[in-house]
């Protein structure tokens, strides 16, 4: 179809069919995009090592290390032979599991700026109106892909880590089938750990047990004041500590934090 489906920065996606009459899709990479993007990220580069040697925000948050590490993801993304081997391991690690689809590659049609994938079915969940014409509870969803993500993290350690509704498909099951892998999170069994005890010790309402597993895992640079992070933590606990989930505002929760993360400088 030269209509496609969907469109972003770096390409763009088509229904298509095979010779056989399998339906799929066909993901296409802009001409030139990885040489646009090349030169972008030089650009990028020179701002961040000038922030870093001429700003206190740039020392303190320590941003050209964050800039090799977003260019390494933009590469991965530019690499659709990257995307369809992490779509494999996904498929693999959830065979079984019944409310989860992950789209087959089909390899004979894949290259570096092509991907050729099995069409999944479902609606966007997006689209409310949709999914309650399709009977599908929206409670059920959010609970299945919170139960896919933690799985992700704590077990597998790799998650989707572009959740945007475009690519989370429902079905009338329950059932998610999940799309677009060019850009995937790895959680280390050392950090694994550290989450957990993190997760444990704000359950306990332990704020100097979590401050200490969040220095171990290095979110507090070098001229943060840790006294003066584990009082704000406390008194985020206190706050917050043993209220059930619907009685929270995730956006005021959201500002709070962050009035935490700016003074203490973490990244």
């Amino acid at each position: 179809d030269p209509v496609p489906l969907a469109s972003a920065s770096i390409g763009q996606v088509h229904a298509a069919r095979l010779a056989d009459g399998r339906e799929v899709v066909v993901k296409v990479q802009r001409p030139g995009v990885e040489a646009q993007v090349e030169v972008d990220l030089q650009i990028l580069g020179r701002v961040a090592d000038w922030a870093a040697a001429n700003t206190e925000f740039g020392r303190d948050y320590e941003v050209r290390p964050l800039v090799d590490e977003f260019a390494n993801t933009i590469r991965n993304e530019l690499d659709y032979v990257h995307e369809g081997e992490t779509a494999d391991r996904f498929r693999r690690a959830f065979a079984g599991d019944r409310r989860v689809s992950i789209p087959l590659v089909h390899w004979d049609l894949t290259t570096r700026r092509v991907l050729t994938l099995e069409r999944v079915t479902g609606v966007k969940i997006s689209d409310l109106d949709a999914l309650d014409r399709l009977g599908t509870r929206r409670r059920g969803i959010a609970e299945n892909w919170v139960r896919i993500f933690l799985r992700g993290v704590f077990e597998l350690g790799f998650f989707h880590a572009d959740p945007h509704p475009g690519n989370f498909f429902a079905r009338s099951d329950g059932g998610l089938a999940i799309v677009d892998f060019g850009m995937v999170g790895r959680v280390p069994a050392a950090l694994r750990m550290r989450l957990l005890r993190a997760g444990l010790s704000a359950l306990r309402e332990d704020s100097e047990g979590l401050a200490e597993e969040l220095y171990a895992m290095g979110v507090a640079g070098p001229r943060a004041d840790r006294p003066g992070f584990m009082r704000d933590l406390d008194h985020v606990i206190g706050r917050y500590g043993g209220r059930a989930l619907p009685e929270l505002s995730a956006a005021e929760v959201t500002r709070v934090l962050t009035g935490v993360v700016y003074p203490h400088r973490l990244p």
